[in-house]
C-alpha cells in the first residue's frame, strides 16, 4: 500500500544483509530493552516474533 500511494522508496534487504542488520543492531536491541521495561519488551517480543514468521513464509516460497 505504501508503494501505491506514495513517492517512498522500499528497499528490500537480501537475507544475508538482514542478517548483518540483525547483527549490528543488537547492541541498540539490548539498550532499548534494557530501558523500557517488561511491556516495551513484550512489545519487542511481538515484533521480533512476527518477523519470525514472516521470514519462515517467505523462505518456504
Amino acid at each position: 500500500m505504501i508503494r501505491e500511494n506514495s513517492d517512498i522508496k522500499i528497499i528490500e534487504l537480501t537475507s544475508e544483509e538482514r542478517e548483518e542488520f540483525k547483527k549490528a543492531s543488537a547492541a541498540a536491541r539490548e539498550v532499548y530493552r534494557k530501558s523500557v521495561g517488561d511491556r516495551g519488551n513484550k512489545i519487542l517480543d511481538g515484533f521480533e516474533a512476527e518477523i519470525a514468521v514472516l521470514e519462515s513464509k517467505k523462505k518456504n516460497k
